[in-house]
């Protein structure tokens, strides 16, 4: 199980650090991270399942999600 998501300069967000538990309800306003949140999750499941090493970079565009290209 995933005990802690931490996301660094990816999209909205800067630097955050969220546990995940049983029920995560994500809510706001427009533009605050909510899809992002969830996009980091499918990058990294993509980026696996892809048999990617992820000490050496993501699979940006893939099965679950495009994000395009990185700088």
């Amino acid at each position: 199980m995933i005990s802690n998501i931490y996301l660094k300069n990816f999209k909205a967000f800067q630097e955050t650090e969220i546990p995940p538990v049983r029920l995560n309800i994500f809510t706001g306003l427009n533009a605050l991270g909510k899809s992002t949140f969830l996009q980091s999750l499918l990058l990294l499941r993509q980026s696996y399942r892809q048999n990617t090493l992820l000490d050496k970079g993501l699979l940006l565009n893939g099965e679950y999600i495009e994000i395009g290209k990185g700088k």
